[in-house]
């Protein structure tokens, strides 16, 4: 056998094919696929790209990576971004400390600031309504299970002392006060 395989790689030198194969390997090849900047693809339950000519495997937490980043200096303005105070504003407005006291500087002078405060009071307050509403329907669901049955095997009555509809009275009520609130917001 490695007479025949010396013989077969002189004689593809001698023909001056140099690059060609004497030996026959068989068992599983691994199919190779040609990929371009940007691809994404998924190999062995794995999920690859290709940013910049370098091949990265993307991960469950790599938005949040990009997003906890702080860059060198702030877009509008390419202040540096070093200051605790920077690196604080740019979490929650993704610019510098002098650009946020600028726009908001400019929304007060223009009663922008008043306007978005109160829409932000306004959603708080109507999700606060939404959240109720599911708690109230979650606990007139519970009255029908009124006994429970303790494990020291005592039969505990939770029921209340007033009935669905007056509960559900009272409620609604309630709701109507908070619309009446929402509505002057």
């Amino acid at each position: 056998m490695v007479i025949s395989n010396n013989l077969n790689r002189i004689k593809n030198i001698l023909s001056g094919d140099y690059t060609a194969k004497t030996k026959v390997i068989v068992g599983h090849t691994k199919k190779h696929e040609n990929h371009i900047e940007g691809d994404i693809w998924i190999e062995d339950g794995k999920e690859w790209t290709i940013q910049n000519g370098i091949t990265t495997s993307v991960s469950k937490l790599s938005n949040a990576r990009k997003e906890s980043i702080i860059p060198l200096c702030c877009p509008k303005c390419s202040k540096s971004l070093k200051t605790p105070a920077d690196k604080l504003c740019w979490k929650y407005s993704k610019i510098c400390t002098d650009c946020y006291i600028a726009e908001d500087t400019y929304k007060m002078a223009t009663g922008e600031l008043n306007k978005e405060n109160a829409r932000k009071k306004k959603d708080i307050v109507i999700e606060y309504m939404n959240n109720m509403k599911v708690q109230f329907d979650e606990y007139i669901a519970s009255q029908n299970e009124g006994t429970f049955v303790t494990e020291a095997g005592d039969i505990e009555d939770w029921n209340s002392s007033m009935s669905k509809d007056k509960l559900t009275e009272i409620f609604n009520n309630k709701i109507l006060e908070l619309e009446k609130y929402i509505e002057t917001l």
